[in-house]
């Protein structure tokens, strides 16, 4: 499946670059010209029909929060999380737009309250491979975008339990429906500041514990996750369509309960038998190129 993905996105890209050189070899030429009918010769914008291209890498930190459902009680944890992000985006005024990015995190949590000599810390890792298209109006500085797409999300949980003397290696897995909206303005020309709010429909949830007890479970589904992010942008900073982005963002994950095991077996081999509430929030430094 993931290959799968990886190919259509590959594909989409390349699609789209194809059509662009396309189009430029049937001859189409653009000059910026003045009010006075003579060629500007600054620096072309973002706008300019010859930058739809933009990829970009990002360095990624998150403070988390973790409210766990164990038997009878909750768990609450947090910690934080670092990694990277790899995204493409086709960015045309008043055209279609796509988009697709890759996240991996890593980090640890420590668990709070009276239970904390039971559940010490627990280690997390995060995939996120997401793509999406949509449509792009501007209108003067403002910008705005609807947008749909598909995504694919892997949580690991490696839980040690002191008191238990065991670990625990939970993997969250689900694929996901992102139904968004973004909106940006650019008060001047080389600055740019926008939100992008997304709910993100959970499809196909499942579990898969790898240690003692194995098993693997579907999950029931849930669809109050969401995500909202804030970039503000510098562009054409010292090199030609080259910016920098930094992007605060806020996100929502919960795994439902288990839907296909009998409840006397879920208390016995699982700790987060009922749910996993995840929030995030933190910020990405990003740097950009336009092509």
């Amino acid at each position: 499946m993931k290959s799968l993905l990886f190919a259509a996105v590959f594909s989409l890209c390349s699609a789209l670059f194809a059509k662009e050189v396309l189009d430029y070899s049937h001859g189409h030429h653009v000059e910026l010209v003045s009010e006075k009918g003579v060629i500007d010769p600054k620096m072309p914008s973002h706008d300019d029909v010859s930058t739809h291209h933009y990829v970009a890498v990002s360095g990624v930190y998150h403070r988390i929060y973790v409210e766990r459902k164990v038997e009878v009680a909750t768990i609450y944890q947090n910690g934080d999380m670092g990694g990277f992000t790899l995204s493409y985006q086709y960015l045309r005024p008043n055209f279609f737009h796509a988009g697709a990015r890759f996240r991996w995190t890593y980090g640890s949590l420590k668990s709070e309250g009276s239970l904390e000599s039971d559940f010490e810390s627990s280690i997390l890792r995060g995939i996120f491979l997401e793509e999406n298209l949509g449509y792009r109006w501007k209108a003067g500085s403002f910008q705005l975008t609807p947008y749909v797409g598909f995504g694919y999300r892997q949580m690991r949980y490696q839980i040690v339990s002191m008191f238990r003397a065991t670990t625990e290696d939970l993997w969250y897995n689900s694929f996901y429906f992102p139904l968004g909206l973004a909106l940006s303005v650019s008060p001047i020309e080389s600055l740019s500041i926008g939100v992008n709010a997304a709910w993100l429909a959970q499809a196909f949830p499942t579990v898969t514990r790898r240690t003692h007890d194995k098993f693997r479970s579907k999950l029931n589904t849930q669809l109050n996750n969401f995500r909202v992010e804030v970039p503000l942008a510098f562009k054409n900073i010292g090199l030609k369509n080259l910016d920098i982005v930094f992007l605060a963002s806020f996100e929502q994950w919960v795994d439902g309960a288990l839907a296909n095991l009998p409840t006397d077996l879920i208390e016995r081999i699982i700790p987060s038998a009922e749910r996993n509430r995840l929030i995030s929030w933190g910020g990405e430094v990003k740097i950009r190129y336009g092509f």
